[in-house]
């Protein structure tokens, strides 16, 4: 036995001499142990192991849950442990390909958003082959894909892009097909989407103006459902000043399957929140059917000093979904502390404004000590009851060891039994720190809010939770 070991060890070591290799891997494991009644238990780990010999790397994906979060990335509330992922890729020169597990974004999303984003529990990787074709003078994409997390949805596409001098421009076109087998009645379900796009340079001036057409069988209902969006960007660099707007005109723009789990991210136009008060009280407005734009600048009139100021209004058919919104940031350095203040109104339909505000000053002891504090105030009506939320955290930083902390607030919350609105008190001590170089940890325990959590245009709800939360993070 003792003769087997020695003999795997010295092969291991002495392999990548000889065959050119490398291996890199990264674990991650959390679990929750929630108090009764205050949370759900959970445990997780996934293990990420990548083999690289020469231009082909191998890779795999193994995970654990036991079981797993209600809102997982794979198989929510369910206990397995399983190989989840595996891939080989091979980038050569101008051409890469992948076989096996991938994630893909077409058209900025208008075609197809197929990518994992761990902050909302997503996972929407496709399981096939995907090519990528990149030049100087243009760039191409060709995927072939099911999609696990849909009912083994088959996607079959892909999009050009020519980088010509000024205007570079581009199309793409997608495909999918929902098994019958899926589909509680109908024939099984079918879509395609077009895009085209154009994306001009002119200096200190860049835009993006994507077209994008959507045609879908209904097996429900057995008719056809055709829809568009219109969707452009740009920025312009004046001296001090920069512009940056958007717009969105979305007509029906309904690419969804047999779960109905969207297969494209329309941009949410409005600001995704960055805030603990924002997020867990957001008027998350729905941008499929919508006429929308976004005005943002910001300027630096002195050394230290940013302003932003922004606005961003969407017209619903619905009036009750029309909505508004107001921003304004300030941010000053004066040596070792910096302040950041914030002000925000939203306006969804009828509905009375929400006013946020935000107060966050940081100051630096030395290069590697800071102290962090974050004020939020949030004021608005629910229920025709005006409620005021209160947050507070403070945090210290010490690099590059980790961070300790503390967080807590009132929030204002429905009360079924006493049909009002009561105050929720909330406190949380976490510590963030490296054990190792490479090994993270996260340790946290009390009660936090529930509410939304938004990233790259994708929300997702996050019930309360109060416990004990563990996190670790190794790579090797």
């Amino acid at each position: 036995m003792k003769n087997s070991l020695s003999t795997a060890l010295l092969l291991l070591t002495i392999a990548p001499i000889v065959f050119g290799f490398s291996a890199t891997a990264r674990n991650t494991l959390e679990y929750r142990a929630a108090q009764a009644d205050k949370g759900n238990n959970f445990f997780e780990d996934r293990f990420d192991l990548r083999l690289n010999i020469s231009k082909i790397t191998l890779g795999a994906r193994f995970e654990a849950m036991h079981p797993s979060d209600s809102t997982a990335l794979t198989r929510p509330d369910t206990t397995y442990t399983d190989i989840t992922q595996y891939w080989a890729d091979l980038k050569h020169d101008v051409i890469s390909i992948t076989v096996g597990s991938f994630t893909s974004t077409l058209g900025a999303g208008l075609l197809l958003d197929a990518r994992e984003l761990r902050d909302v529990k997503q996972d929407h990787h496709l399981d096939g082959a995907n090519v990528n074709f990149s030049h100087r003078f243009c760039n191409a994409t060709i995927l072939s894909g099911i999609a696990g997390w849909d009912n083994d949805t088959r996607f079959r596409g892909g999009e050009l892009q020519v980088n010509a001098p000024y205007i570079p421009a581009g199309c793409g076109y997608i495909r999918y097909d929902v098994p019958k087998a899926s589909l509680e009645t109908g024939p099984g379900l079918t879509g395609e989407t077009w895009e085209i796009r154009a994306l001009p340079v002119y200096g200190p001036f860049s835009a993006e103006v994507h077209y994008a057409k959507t045609w879908r069988s209904d097996a429900d209902f057995g008719t056809n459902l055709n829809g568009e969006t219109v969707y452009a960007t740009a920025s312009l660099f004046i001296g001090p000043v920069t512009v940056f707007g958007e717009f969105l005109s979305a007509d029906s723009f309904l690419v969804k399957g047999a779960t109905q789990e969207s297969y494209v991210t329309l941009p949410l136009i409005v600001r995704q929140p960055s805030y603990t008060l924002m997020s867990r009280h957001l008027s998350e407005p729905n941008p499929r059917d919508v006429i929308a734009y976004n005005a943002e600048a910001a300027i630096t009139p002195l050394d230290n000093l940013d302003l932003t100021i922004a606005l961003a209004n969407l017209d619903h058919p619905e009036k009750a979904m029309d909505y508004i919104e107001i921003f304004g940031s300030v941010y000053q350095e004066l040596g070792d502390l910096t302040v950041r203040g914030i002000y925000e109104y939203q306006k969804t339909g009828e509905q009375e404004p929400v006013h946020n505000a935000v107060l966050e000053p940081l100051y630096y002891f030395s290069n590697r000590t800071s102290l962090l504090f974050d004020i939020e105030f949030q004021a608005g009506e629910e229920y025709d009851e005006k409620y005021s939320n209160f947050y507070g955290l403070s945090e210290l930083s010490i690099s590059p060891y980790g961070a300790i902390g503390i967080e807590g607030g009132r929030l204002m919350e429905w009360d079924r039994e006493s049909e009002s609105l009561e105050p929720e008190y909330s406190i949380r001590l976490y510590i963030d720190g490296e054990i190792a170089e490479n090994h993270k940890i996260t340790l946290a325990f009390g009660k936090r809010p529930g509410g939304f959590t938004c990233s790259g245009g994708t929300c997702r709800f996050e019930p309360a939770f109060e416990g004990f939360e563990l996190k670790l993070s190794s790579s090797f």
